[in-house]
């Protein structure tokens, strides 16, 4: 039959893989580009990895004594809730600066259509002003024109 420390040792060293796993998902997340779709399927990891811990739990409780784990269930419970918790606003800061990614990209975006229309409507003028130059250099020409063939 197992101590008390080796069972709670056994969870330790199960909830510690679940974490690890948990971890290097949240470390390859922060590494992606924010506006690859990859990331919908990191948060569902995360969310999946809390689970998992929270099965990794249930098992290790499951297949022993519960009279051994009797004293220690709320501490197990507590720091369940404390890596959920964790967890939960690992997730929540990665979707915020997502959702802080496509903002920028979508002010980049309006600010380059911006830009784009002042060229087109500075390129118009440009164009107007040379046709009304144009169209001042004929006048002048047909008055020029005019005065030539009278003083013929």
């Amino acid at each position: 039959m197992q101590t008390n420390i080796e069972t709670l040792q056994q969870i330790e060293l199960q909830i510690i893989n679940s974490l690890q796993y948990a971890s290097e998902s949240l470390t390859e997340l922060s590494q992606e580009n924010p506006n690859e779709t990859k990331i919908q399927g990191s948060n569902y990891q995360y969310l999946r990895t809390i689970n998992e811990i929270q099965e990794d739990l249930t098992s290790v409780i499951s297949n022993t004594n519960p009279q051994i784990l009797k004293p220690d269930k709320n501490i197990l419970k507590n720091s369940y809730q404390n890596y959920q918790t964790f967890f939960l606003s690992a997730i929540k800061t990665s979707l915020i600066n997502q959702k802080i990614s496509q903002l920028i990209s979508k002010i980049q975006s309006k600010e380059e259509l911006q830009k784009s229309l002042e060229n087109q409507m500075e390129n118009e003028i440009q164009i107007e002003k040379s046709k009304e130059k144009k169209s001042k250099e004929k006048e002048k020409k047909k008055s020029k024109d005019k005065k030539r063939k009278k003083q013929k």
